[in-house]
């Protein structure tokens, strides 16, 4: 399972207009290219990151399923009316697509790696890290 990740840079002030059309063409555009609300996520930026970010993420199997939904997309006659629509609402420039693979954050207690040893963990003596 792959994530597949569009952030743009909302100009000043237009941040909610441009999530509105994000939505907009969830509802729209996306089940189109067999893409669907359940295996996505709008992301602002909060802390630590801008706050005129806006990211898509959607859940893919793999990047063939990502090429095929491009393809897809193309041939769409709304998505170009869409793309008009969102242009000046967004820092020229900024759109980036990246790609993550979804690793599993852990398994069931006692679960190892093969060949990783697991490191015995315990509490830290205060009094060991001061001498």
């Amino acid at each position: 399972m792959m994530i597949a990740r569009w952030t743009i840079d909302a100009r000043f002030g237009r941040k909610q207009a441009a999530l509105a059309l994000m939505r907009q063409w969830w509802s729209d555009i996306a089940p189109r290219i067999g893409w669907s609300r359940d295996r996505a996520r709008l992301l602002t930026g909060s802390l630590g990151a801008a706050e005129s970010t806006i990211q898509v993420e959607v859940e893919i199997a793999d990047l063939a399923q990502l090429d095929d939904a491009w393809a897809k997309l193309a041939s769409v006659p709304e998505q170009e009316t869409w793309a008009a629509a969102l242009e000046p609402l967004v820092v020229s420039g900024t759109a980036t697509w990246s790609v993550y693979r979804l690793v599993p954050a852990g398994g069931a207690p006692g679960d190892a790696q093969p060949g990783i040893a697991r490191v015995p963990l315990r509490p830290v003596d205060d009094r060991e890290s001061r001498a």
